[in-house]
């Protein structure tokens, strides 16, 4: 979720809510690991609960977002590191395509 629907859905809970009190609150969340930022270049910034690491497909018709984990994707960065010498901090794929529904609407 965006900062933008992230202000939107708590200006619902608390409707006097300053923008700047949830980019300040996403910013310490952040700090703890509470949360975690996704750079999606297309779609900029996006925050969710930390979990498990895990990676997205994206619909790039309706921008529908569905987790995936290492195993379903067969990454493992021990390899990548034993390949290229790099020490991987952390990981972050992002697959685009047409969901299920939008392949049939697009027939």
């Amino acid at each position: 979720m965006s900062l933008a629907e992230l202000f939107e859905r708590a200006k619902q809970l608390s409707p006097t809510l300053a923008f700047s009190t949830v980019t300040r609150t996403i910013a310490r969340l952040e700090s703890t690991s509470e949360v975690t930022r996704i750079d999606w270049r297309e779609r900029g910034s996006h925050f969710e609960w930390a979990a498990d690491p895990h990676h997205h497909i994206v619909c790039r018709i309706c921008n529908t977002v569905r987790d995936l984990n290492d195993s379903e994707l067969g990454f493992d960065s021990r390899l990548v590191e034993q390949r290229t010498g790099f020490s991987i901090n952390r990981h972050s794929i992002e697959l685009v395509g047409l969901c299920q529904r939008c392949q049939r609407s697009n027939n």
